[in-house]
Protein backbone atom coordinates (compact mmCIF):
# COMPACT_ATOMS: atom_id res chain seq x y z
CA UNK A 1 0.00 0.00 0.00
CA UNK A 2 2.95 2.35 0.16
CA UNK A 3 3.59 2.23 -3.18
CA UNK A 4 1.21 1.50 -5.32
CA UNK A 5 -2.97 1.70 -5.13
CA UNK A 6 -2.67 4.35 -2.67
CA UNK A 7 -4.64 6.75 -4.52
CA UNK A 8 -8.99 5.82 -5.07
CA UNK A 9 -9.77 6.67 -8.85
CA UNK A 10 -13.28 8.02 -6.41
CA UNK A 11 -11.91 10.43 -3.92
CA UNK A 12 -8.79 11.06 -2.01
CA UNK A 13 -9.05 12.33 1.07
CA UNK A 14 -6.01 14.59 2.41
CA UNK A 15 -6.37 14.68 6.44
CA UNK A 16 -3.97 17.57 7.19
CA UNK A 17 -4.47 21.33 6.53
CA UNK A 18 -4.57 23.00 3.04
CA UNK A 19 -1.86 25.52 5.07
CA UNK A 20 0.52 22.60 6.48
CA UNK A 21 0.61 20.56 2.94
CA UNK A 22 -1.20 23.09 0.07
CA UNK A 23 -2.39 21.21 -3.18
CA UNK A 24 0.76 20.19 -5.37
CA UNK A 25 0.51 20.14 -9.61
CA UNK A 26 1.17 16.72 -9.68
CA UNK A 27 -1.65 15.30 -7.11
CA UNK A 28 -4.45 13.28 -8.51
CA UNK A 29 -7.09 15.47 -9.50
CA UNK A 30 -10.08 14.38 -6.99
CA UNK A 31 -7.35 15.06 -4.00
CA UNK A 32 -9.57 17.00 -1.36
CA UNK A 33 -7.72 18.63 1.27
CA UNK A 34 -9.80 18.50 4.44
CA UNK A 35 -8.02 19.99 7.50
CA UNK A 36 -6.65 18.27 10.35
CA UNK A 37 -8.78 15.45 11.98
CA UNK A 38 -8.87 15.76 15.64
CA UNK A 39 -10.69 13.44 18.25
CA UNK A 40 -10.89 15.70 20.44
CA UNK A 41 -12.23 19.22 21.66
CA UNK A 42 -9.63 22.27 21.62
CA UNK A 43 -10.80 23.25 25.48
CA UNK A 44 -10.53 19.22 26.74
CA UNK A 45 -9.67 19.26 30.37
CA UNK A 46 -6.28 18.23 31.97
CA UNK A 47 -6.78 15.68 34.88
CA UNK A 48 -6.85 17.59 38.32
CA UNK A 49 -2.78 17.62 39.22
CA UNK A 50 -1.74 18.35 35.96
CA UNK A 51 -4.23 21.46 36.01
CA UNK A 52 -3.18 22.58 39.42
CA UNK A 53 0.42 22.69 38.43
CA UNK A 54 -0.32 24.62 35.00
CA UNK A 55 -2.33 27.15 36.92
CA UNK A 56 0.12 27.93 39.70
CA UNK A 57 2.57 30.01 37.28
CA UNK A 58 3.95 31.23 34.13
CA UNK A 59 3.04 29.15 31.36
CA UNK A 60 5.89 25.57 31.57
CA UNK A 61 7.91 24.63 28.55
CA UNK A 62 6.25 21.25 27.54
CA UNK A 63 8.56 18.76 26.22
CA UNK A 64 6.77 15.29 24.59
CA UNK A 65 7.61 12.74 22.13
CA UNK A 66 4.66 11.39 21.24
CA UNK A 67 3.46 8.13 20.98
CA UNK A 68 6.65 5.94 19.66
CA UNK A 69 10.01 8.10 20.13
CA UNK A 70 9.06 8.03 24.04
CA UNK A 71 10.06 4.65 23.75
CA UNK A 72 13.64 5.66 22.52
CA UNK A 73 13.79 9.01 24.61
CA UNK A 74 17.46 8.14 25.47
CA UNK A 75 18.49 11.52 27.26
CA UNK A 76 15.97 13.49 26.17
CA UNK A 77 13.92 13.72 29.17
CA UNK A 78 16.95 14.49 31.37
CA UNK A 79 18.77 16.73 29.33
CA UNK A 80 14.99 18.67 28.86
CA UNK A 81 14.89 18.97 32.80
CA UNK A 82 18.47 20.33 32.98
CA UNK A 83 17.59 22.73 30.30
CA UNK A 84 14.59 23.97 31.75
CA UNK A 85 16.48 24.48 35.06
CA UNK A 86 19.18 25.99 33.33
CA UNK A 87 16.72 28.85 32.06
CA UNK A 88 14.69 28.84 35.38
CA UNK A 89 11.89 28.09 33.56
CA UNK A 90 9.01 25.65 34.70
CA UNK A 91 8.31 22.27 32.66
CA UNK A 92 6.17 19.62 32.04
CA UNK A 93 7.78 15.95 30.60
CA UNK A 94 5.01 13.87 28.84
CA UNK A 95 7.68 10.80 29.31
CA UNK A 96 5.30 7.70 29.38
CA UNK A 97 6.54 4.85 31.57
CA UNK A 98 9.36 6.62 32.37
CA UNK A 99 7.18 9.74 34.24
CA UNK A 100 7.32 8.58 37.59
CA UNK A 101 11.20 7.57 37.56
CA UNK A 102 11.75 10.99 36.03
CA UNK A 103 9.35 12.82 38.77
CA UNK A 104 11.14 11.61 41.65
CA UNK A 105 14.09 14.09 40.97
CA UNK A 106 12.55 17.07 39.68
CA UNK A 107 12.43 20.31 41.36
CA UNK A 108 8.92 21.51 42.20
CA UNK A 109 8.65 23.65 39.18
CA UNK A 110 8.79 21.15 37.04
CA UNK A 111 6.49 17.50 36.91
CA UNK A 112 6.21 14.79 34.78
CA UNK A 113 3.84 12.72 33.34
CA UNK A 114 2.90 9.69 31.66
CA UNK A 115 -0.16 10.50 29.25
CA UNK A 116 -1.71 14.26 28.82
CA UNK A 117 -4.68 15.68 27.07
CA UNK A 118 -2.79 17.36 23.98
CA UNK A 119 -4.94 20.33 23.73
CA UNK A 120 -5.49 20.83 27.66
CA UNK A 121 -1.67 21.00 27.96
CA UNK A 122 -0.39 22.64 24.67
CA UNK A 123 -2.53 25.78 25.39
CA UNK A 124 -1.29 26.53 28.79
CA UNK A 125 2.47 25.56 27.32
CA UNK A 126 5.29 28.51 26.45
CA UNK A 127 6.54 26.50 23.44
CA UNK A 128 6.39 22.75 23.01
CA UNK A 129 9.04 20.79 22.08
CA UNK A 130 8.52 17.48 20.54
CA UNK A 131 9.75 14.90 17.43
CA UNK A 132 7.81 16.12 14.60
CA UNK A 133 4.71 13.44 14.74
CA UNK A 134 2.28 14.18 12.54
CA UNK A 135 -0.23 14.45 15.41
CA UNK A 136 2.16 16.27 17.68
CA UNK A 137 2.51 18.44 15.86
CA UNK A 138 -1.11 18.90 14.41
CA UNK A 139 -2.21 20.17 18.29
CA UNK A 140 0.84 21.97 18.65
CA UNK A 141 -0.08 24.21 15.01
CA UNK A 142 -3.93 23.98 16.45
CA UNK A 143 -2.76 25.21 20.28
CA UNK A 144 -0.63 28.42 18.17
CA UNK A 145 2.53 28.02 20.49
CA UNK A 146 6.27 28.04 19.44
CA UNK A 147 7.65 25.13 18.55
CA UNK A 148 10.77 23.68 19.02
CA UNK A 149 11.17 20.07 16.65
CA UNK A 150 13.72 17.17 17.66
CA UNK A 151 13.11 14.63 14.96
CA UNK A 152 13.57 11.12 15.16
CA UNK A 153 12.55 9.34 11.95
CA UNK A 154 9.89 9.14 9.06
CA UNK A 155 8.05 11.76 8.15
CA UNK A 156 9.30 13.96 11.27
CA UNK A 157 11.25 15.84 9.39
CA UNK A 158 9.26 16.32 6.97
CA UNK A 159 7.25 17.50 9.31
CA UNK A 160 9.61 19.81 11.23
CA UNK A 161 10.44 21.89 8.02
CA UNK A 162 7.21 22.42 7.47
CA UNK A 163 6.66 23.61 10.99
CA UNK A 164 9.41 25.78 10.04
CA UNK A 165 8.69 27.40 6.40
CA UNK A 166 5.48 28.54 8.25
CA UNK A 167 7.08 30.54 10.95
CA UNK A 168 5.70 28.52 13.82
CA UNK A 169 8.76 27.17 15.42
CA UNK A 170 12.51 26.37 14.83
CA UNK A 171 14.35 22.93 14.05
CA UNK A 172 16.91 20.81 16.19
CA UNK A 173 19.00 18.12 15.11
CA UNK A 174 18.78 15.06 17.75
CA UNK A 175 22.47 14.60 17.35
CA UNK A 176 23.40 18.25 18.03
CA UNK A 177 20.87 17.46 21.69
CA UNK A 178 22.47 18.96 25.31
CA UNK A 179 21.80 21.14 27.86
CA UNK A 180 23.48 24.00 26.43
CA UNK A 181 22.02 23.60 22.86
CA UNK A 182 18.40 22.90 23.94
CA UNK A 183 18.61 25.90 26.55
CA UNK A 184 20.02 27.92 23.66
CA UNK A 185 17.30 27.09 21.10
CA UNK A 186 14.67 27.31 23.70
CA UNK A 187 15.74 30.89 24.54
CA UNK A 188 15.66 31.80 21.02
CA UNK A 189 12.90 30.62 20.51
CA UNK A 190 10.89 32.38 23.51
CA UNK A 191 12.71 35.69 22.45
CA UNK A 192 11.17 35.54 18.71
CA UNK A 193 8.08 37.62 18.38
CA UNK A 194 7.79 36.49 15.07
CA UNK A 195 7.46 32.70 15.74
CA UNK A 196 4.63 33.35 18.03
CA UNK A 197 3.00 35.61 15.80
CA UNK A 198 2.91 33.27 13.30
CA UNK A 199 2.39 30.42 15.42
CA UNK A 200 -1.25 32.44 16.79
CA UNK A 201 -2.34 32.95 13.37
CA UNK A 202 -1.25 29.18 12.63
CA UNK A 203 -3.72 28.12 15.20
CA UNK A 204 -6.52 30.51 14.59
CA UNK A 205 -6.87 29.03 11.25
CA UNK A 206 -6.37 25.05 12.04
CA UNK A 207 -9.18 25.47 14.77
CA UNK A 208 -11.53 26.80 11.74
CA UNK A 209 -10.84 23.76 9.52
CA UNK A 210 -12.36 21.61 11.35
CA UNK A 211 -11.06 18.51 9.06
CA UNK A 212 -13.17 15.64 10.63
CA UNK A 213 -16.45 17.39 9.52
CA UNK A 214 -14.97 18.46 5.97
CA UNK A 215 -13.66 15.00 5.50
CA UNK A 216 -17.41 13.17 6.42
CA UNK A 217 -19.23 16.16 4.27
CA UNK A 218 -17.35 14.88 1.20
CA UNK A 219 -17.51 11.82 1.59
CA UNK A 220 -21.35 12.12 1.72
CA UNK A 221 -21.57 14.09 -1.17
CA UNK A 222 -19.39 11.67 -2.94
CA UNK A 223 -21.39 8.35 -2.17
CA UNK A 224 -24.68 9.25 -0.71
Amino acid sequence: PLWEGQHSPHLVLAMFSPRFGPPQPDWPQNVNVTGFPFLDAPDEPLDAGLERFVSEGERPLVFTLGSSAVRVAGEFYSVAAQAARRLNRRAVLVAGSAAAALRAGLPPTMTAVEWASYPGLFSHAAAVVHQGGVGTTAQALRAGVPQLVMPFAHDQFDNADRVRRLGCGRILRRTRLSERVLACELEALLANEGIAAAAREEGRCVREERGAAHAADVLVRRFA
